[in-house]
């Protein structure tokens, strides 16, 4: 494709301006900041450098791994809670059954002590009725 005259000036136009912009980027100073980020940058180039495909997927392998153990002791940990919570309902059943048959105990030994107090009225009435 032949470019005209007017579209190669355009075109020689933009990359002189492109060129001006470049050299007042590169002209100022950068502050410690702007080296700071660049260092930065730079250090995690360097580092994404050193990933291979085989390392990524052995990492990604490690992770699924450790999240497999991790979800693993969760789940332990929770059926043991589990069990926890069953254990004290029954403990919580044992303890009102024992309280139901203390209490029946309880009205047992109050009738007991009622008819104890009657037979004794009784006695005392049937000897002050018949004096011997």
């Amino acid at each position: 494709m032949v470019a005209t005259k007017d579209s190669k000036d355009q075109i020689f136009q933009a990359f002189e301006q492109i060129l001006n912009q470049r050299k007042t980027i590169d002209s100022k100073i950068a502050t410690k900041e702007e080296e700071a980020e660049k260092q930065k940058n730079q250090q995690v180039l360097d580092v994404a450098s050193t990933y291979t495909v085989d390392s990524i997927v052995k990492g990604l392998a490690d992770l699924q791994l450790d999240f497999g153990t991790i979800i693993n002791q969760l789940s332990e940990k929770l059926t043991s809670e589990s069990e926890k919570g069953d254990q004290l309902k029954l403990a919580i059943q044992v303890e009102t059954q024992q309280l139901q048959y203390l209490q029946q105990i309880r009205v047992v030994a109050d009738a007991l002590h009622i008819l104890t107090q009657e037979h004794q009225l009784r006695k005392i009435k049937q000897i002050s009725t018949n004096p011997g």
